[in-house]
C-alpha cells in the first residue's frame, strides 16, 4: 500500500498490552523521504504508552464493575 499511497517514510511502535503486542501505531510521511528525529521517536512511543494506559485503565473499570 505504500507505492499507491505515496507513502516515503515510517515510523512504527508496537501497542502493548497484557503481555502481547495487540496493535502498531504507525506514523507515515506522503511525499519527500523523512529523517525520523528523536523527538519523533519519543513522542510515538509516549503515543503508543498512553494507549496501552487508556486499555489498562478500561480493563480496571470493567473488572471493578463486575466485582461490584
Amino acid at each position: 500500500y505504500l507505492e499507491p499511497l505515496g507513502i516515503q517514510s515510517m515510523l512504527d511502535v508496537p501497542i502493548r498490552f497484557e503481555g502481547g503486542t495487540i496493535g502498531v501505531l504507525c506514523f507515515e510521511q506522503v511525499g519527500a523521504p523523512r529523517h525520523w528525529t528523536q523527538s519523533d521517536n519519543e513522542f510515538v512511543v509516549a503515543a503508543a504508552s498512553y494507549i496501552a494506559l487508556a486499555l489498562q485503565q478500561a480493563e480496571r473499570v470493567k473488572t471493578q464493575a463486575a466485582l461490584r
